[in-house]
């Protein structure tokens, strides 16, 4: 049986497992961005992945009023994936960055993972937690509803284009 620890992230002491992560996370969506919208999402944003990646930590590591939380998941000492909180409103906070290494998957750890970033959020307070989730991202889409969330109306704070709401999945759950 494999060791699984999730823990809340220390940008500065988990950067060499966290930088990683990002990138194969942000090079899989915009891959898959292209694919579904015919959209090389790079060139739009300019902006490769990697300084995507980069400015996504820098976001972590700056200070915010709304608290927040995030977690790296290792299964036996290796870096398996991560995902957080963050607050949107005082009562509304937003899940971001849920990203599974490939051969990490199956073995129930988004759903280790979920539970723990919705178990934070209540405990900073949250009454609801809101996330979007892109047409590509399928099994994403199965554990969300399996969690509770329905979809709803995009929200403020969202980080996606308002050029692609309409074929964006926005959810919500309360807490």
């Amino acid at each position: 049986m494999p060791q699984i620890n999730i823990v809340e992230a220390d940008v500065y002491a988990h950067r060499a497992d966290l930088l990683p992560l990002f990138n194969e996370y942000i090079t899989w969506v915009f891959e898959q961005f292209e694919a579904s919208f015919g959209v090389d999402i790079q060139a739009q944003m300019k902006l490769t992945p990697a300084g995507f990646a980069e400015d996504a930590l820098a976001k972590l590591e700056a200070p915010s009023d709304l608290p927040g939380v995030f977690f790296i998941v290792a299964v036996d000492g290796a870096a398996a994936g991560m995902g957080g909180l963050r607050g949107l409103t005082p009562t509304a906070a937003e899940v971001k960055r849920v990203y599974l290494r490939p051969q990490f998957r199956g073995l129930r750890l988004g759903e280790a993972l979920l539970n723990r970033i919705l178990d934070s959020g209540k405990a900073l307070g949250y009454k609801s937690a809101q996330l979007d989730t892109a047409p590509y991202m399928q099994a994403a889409h199965r554990l969300y509803e399996r969690f509770g969330f329905t979809d709803r109306a995009p929200y403020e704070g969202v980080d996606v284009p308002p050029e692609y709401f309409e074929r964006w999945r926005f959810m919500e759950k309360v807490l």
